[in-house]
């Protein structure tokens, strides 16, 4: 579509690119539609308008693209539906015309980025990727390293395949807008603020989100059909939080920069807040943020004592009854923030956070 040269009702253009035609619809098929009675043409159709009419010009250059078009309308729409309904409304993008070459947003091969890169996921949710690379490196932790836990033996591990990692944690606002579930982890039972980071999901329901997020992902096109979005291996997470260094912190070996860094017991205590925006610190070297503190995250392996090591390591084959969790949290010491800390819980326990990893997908065995 392009704009009409003589219509007056917007100043903007509705840029199609030549290669992608696409449908928006006001929901999913398990979802139900809202209206508003005091909103005219309807509320889905009342931000399609509005967003046409310019709101969706989210870089102000005049010309409004399908990605932003779609942000501004899903937005719009889950955020007017949770406030003034208290239910859930996502809409969805249907690709209708097949082309010649991918849809999808992010490339996997080895040279095309450089270690750090971040892009943005134009998505509902939306979120920052960050591309870490294939490498090796020494996971676990000298037997002279202070704090270290008794699994932490130290083997060699090859990562053969690039991938991109969430900058952050997943929010509280992120999980919604999939999940259409409130995630309440305060004294109290508080709800946790939209911008901070999720911290009593299961890893069941940690999984579940990144399968919901993959389909929705391959129905929009945004993502291709041999592409995923997962929990990272226990390998792949200290890898990406060591981003090249063998210090006990990705910053290095001294503990009272950690406050710098992340949050843990020292600095959100003596704040007396238990909640802290994501992404508000400095992050390692591949600009991955609050690694070591916020929340502890969810991996995909079962947990065992003693590292596999070699290449892609996977952790043990259902031979277990709980599952890894990387990182320290806001009620964590110090030492507990190490980069070669572990942990495990039940899977069913709703004791963690996490982040996803968007990878080409693994064939089990």
């Amino acid at each position: 579509f392009v704009r009409d040269e003589g219509a007056e009702q917007s100043e903007f253009a509705f840029s199609i690119p030549d290669s992608r035609l696409c449908a928006l619809f006001s929901c999913s098929e398990s979802l139900k539609r809202f209206d508003d009675d005091n909103i005219e043409n309807g509320l889905f159709f009342h931000f399609v308008e509005r967003g046409l009419k310019g709101a969706a010009d989210s870089d102000g250059d005049r010309n409004i693209l399908v990605s932003e078009l779609l942000d501004y309308v899903g937005k719009s729409v889950v955020d007017y539906v949770r406030e003034y309904r208290r239910s859930v409304q996502t809409p969805v993008v249907r690709r209708l015309v097949t082309f010649d070459g991918s849809l999808a947003e992010f490339q996997f091969d080895a040279s095309c980025e450089e270690a750090g890169c971040v892009r943005s996921f134009h998505g509902l949710p939306r979120f920052r990727l960050s591309w870490v690379p294939p490498g090796e490196f020494v996971m676990g932790s000298p037997a002279t390293e202070t704090g270290r836990g008794s699994d932490e033996a130290q083997v060699n591990v090859n990562i053969n395949s690039g991938f991109w990692m969430g900058q952050t944690e997943i929010t509280a606002e992120q999980w919604y807008s999939l999940m259409a579930r409130t995630v309440f982890d305060g004294p109290g039972g508080h709800r946790t603020m939209d911008d901070c980071a999720v911290s009593e999901v299961s890893w069941f329901e940690a999984t579940e989100y990144c399968r919901r997020l993959t389909l929705q992902s391959r129905q929009a096109g945004r993502i291709g059909a041999d592409q995923e979005f997962r929990l990272p291996t226990e390998a792949e997470w200290e890898y990406a939080c060591r981003a090249g260094t063998s210090s006990s912190f990705y910053f290095g070996s001294d503990p009272s920069e950690l406050a710098t860094y992340e949050w843990y017991r020292e600095n959100t205590t003596s704040q007396g807040c238990l909640w802290f925006p994501v992404g508000a610190n400095p992050g390692n070297d591949w600009n991955l943020l609050d690694m070591c503190g916020g929340v502890q995250e969810w991996c995909s392996d079962w947990y065992a004592a003693e590292y596999l090591g070699g290449s892609d390591p996977r952790g043990p084959k259902d031979n277990g009854d709980r599952r890894v969790l990387r990182g320290g949290d806001f009620g964590s010491q110090t030492l507990d923030c190490r980069c070669a800390v572990r942990d495990s819980k039940a899977p069913i326990l709703a004791r963690g956070g996490f982040r996803v990893v968007l990878a080409r997908t693994v064939q089990n065995d």
